[in-house]
């Protein structure tokens, strides 16, 4: 009977175990300090993330305005370059004008390049005469090629030829002039020059269009 007894609360304390066992809490694993670590190591990332890109638009931006900047640099460089060139360019015509304007009348003539070194104006009381100028000498008023004549009752009009190409009569300012050239060629025949004073004779009515 106790060796039943004994069996029987032998057999009870290791049921009693066993339930308590079964019924002891198993510890949960804490997550929450990697949820917390991973949130902020994610919201760092973006953080990082956001600055290199305002870093990159900033750089962008600075990049454009810095090119816009040098084109306009290079645009004001280059049109201070042509106008500089447009300059030289007016100034050297300007130098090269051969340009006669009358003290007594008033009137101007602009001859052309063909004629440098090669004429001479006299401007007398009564007109304005203009020789060719040959490097070898001739005879004192050998050469003209037309002159300018203010139109008066005096005037023998005959005493000139008309110039072909040319008008006869001329009004500047009010006063009307008469152009004629030497009756005759007017110059040596046999003048090593001579070929030049033709070509330059032939000029004559490119002159006079610039009369003014």
């Amino acid at each position: 009977m106790r060796k039943l007894l004994l069996t029987g609360l032998i057999t009870l304390a290791l049921v009693g175990t066993v339930i308590g066992c079964g019924n002891k809490e198993v510890p949960q694993k804490d997550t929450s300090l990697k949820t917390e670590t991973v949130s902020s190591s994610t919201s760092s990332n973006e953080s990082k993330n956001n600055e290199i890109k305002e870093n990159e638009d900033k750089s962008k931006s600075e990049t454009k305005v810095k090119d816009e900047s040098n084109t306009k640099r290079e645009i004001e460089i280059i049109k201070n370059e042509v106008k500089k060139i447009d300059d030289k360019q007016n100034n050297e015509v300007k130098s090269n004008k051969m340009e006669f304007k009358s003290k007594k009348f008033g009137f101007s003539l602009t001859f052309p390049e063909s004629w440098r070194d090669k004429y001479r104006v006299e401007e007398k009381d009564d007109c304005v005469a203009v020789y060719f100028q040959p490097k070898e000498k001739v005879g004192n008023g050998l050469g003209l090629l037309f002159a300018i004549i203010k139109k008066t009752k005096d005037l023998d009009e005959n005493m000139y030829d008309s110039i072909y190409g040319c008008e006869k009569y001329y009004k500047i300012n009010g006063e009307t002039y008469f152009v004629g050239g030497p009756t005759d060629v007017n110059f040596p025949e046999t003048h090593p020059e001579i070929k030049t004073f033709l070509n330059i004779k032939k000029e004559i009515p490119q002159v006079m269009k610039t009369l003014k």
